[in-house]
């Protein structure tokens, strides 16, 4: 999973924030002042930190999900061609013997009904379901292997064999079956815990600009604000408001420097870092 606009603007924005309330003495000299602004732009670091975790764990779950997902598709494969080798050896032996041995018509008809019973599908019927439906069929044909009426109908045909690829393929799409609920069911969970972060990075993004802002408008120099709150830089509100994408933004890179996580490429010829205002 690529970083996506927002949650790239969350970092980046915030990133700066951290950054810029490293001193609070450059941003007033009350000391009250300078104790709230250390403790929201702590807290801002925290619900920084917690996203970032949320964010690597949900990328590693949704790989985990695609290869999860990758293994019931290899599984279900190879169901059809276990479906397509037994049901071939059992057409064959009921209905296709050698003409020494062919039957009455009569018995013919019987035996057609016995394969439509057992195994009513072809192959390029299975083709058109997934993994759950294909598994069913494989184990109502391993099921039917064990009648002992339908073992007498096929006596002379090694049963023990087909039994071995039945049990095989069905093993393996249970077993991936299994696997993809499971990456599911923690895809969610990582969904929530990164929905969370969200939340909880908003609410201390907004809890410091409003410190700051505060701070600054006491002191009459609310012209600074965007120095210290980055979402209130004019000529990075500017672009944001002409829809440049977050990936353009220079400043991107580095606000995802040492977190794991890899920025997206920026769509087109990004601006040169601009100066801080006087």
């Amino acid at each position: 999973m690529s970083l996506g606009e927002e949650d790239g603007r969350r970092l980046l924005e915030s990133h700066a924030d951290i950054r810029a309330a490293q001193d609070p003495s450059a941003i007033t000299d009350a000391a009250p002042l300078q104790g709230a602004i250390a403790y929201t732009a702590g807290r801002l670091a925290e619900a920084r930190a917690t996203l970032v975790d949320a964010i690597r764990e949900s990328t590693r779950e949704l790989g985990e999900t695609a290869a999860a997902r990758d293994a019931g598709q290899k599984a279900a494969a190879y169901g059809r061609g276990a479906w397509r080798f037994v049901r071939g050896r059992l057409e064959q032996h009921l209905l296709n013997p050698p003409p020494s041995a062919l039957p009455e018509r009569d018995e013919l008809a019987r035996r057609g009904k016995l394969l439509a019973r057992i195994a009513p599908l072809r192959v390029s019927d299975l083709g058109r379901m997934g993994a759950e439906r294909i598994t069913g069929h494989l184990q109502a044909l391993r099921a039917a292997l064990d009648e002992q009426a339908v073992q007498r109908d096929l006596d002379g045909l090694a049963l023990g064999p087909l039994a071995e690829t039945l049990d095989d393929a069905i093993e393996r799409l249970v077993t991936a079956l299994g696997d993809l609920a499971r990456e599911i069911d923690e895809d969610r969970e990582a969904a929530r815990s990164l929905a969370d972060a969200r939340s909880g990075l908003d609410g201390a993004s907004t809890l410091h600009a409003m410190i700051i802002e505060a701070t600054l408008r006491d002191a009459g120099r609310l012209d600074r604000l965007g120095r210290f709150v980055k979402a209130r830089d004019p000529a990075y509100r500017a672009r944001r408001r002409a829809g440049r994408a977050i990936a353009d933004e220079p400043e991107l890179s580095g606000a995802v420097d040492g977190t794991g996580i890899e920025p997206p490429p920026p769509t087109a010829e990004a601006p040169p870092p601009e100066a801080d205002p006087a």
